[in-house]
């Protein structure tokens, strides 16, 4: 879930921004956006500081691409995560057609 939901939330930035973004507090802005649009849900009230658990999270602007590393401690285990998202015209998209 955690996995999906950075990637949710980068993807959203490019579709509303027409860019990738480049920095944590970026995307920290782009999350209070995505939690204000669906207010007073559990699953967003219990996740404002979602962003806070990666200890590693590294954007990186290749070409039209961005290249994305992150990492953080799940159940028991790191997860640590390099990605390479290309444009598109949906979240859904750029998500669908994300590669490691």
């Amino acid at each position: 879930m955690t996995q999906f939901r950075v990637c949710t939330v980068v993807a959203q930035y490019y579709v509303d921004k027409h860019e990738w973004p480049s920095s944590k507090a970026e995307l920290k802005q782009q999350w209070r956006e995505m939690v204000d649009a669906e207010k007073g849900t559990p699953e967003t009230m219990e996740s404002s500081e979602f962003l806070d658990q990666f200890t590693i999270l590294e954007l990186r602007k290749k070409g039209q691409n961005l290249m994305m590393h992150y990492s953080f401690k799940g159940d028991k285990k790191t997860i640590d995560q390099r990605l390479t998202l290309r444009p598109g015209a949906t979240s859904d998209q750029i998500i669908h057609e994300a590669s490691d």
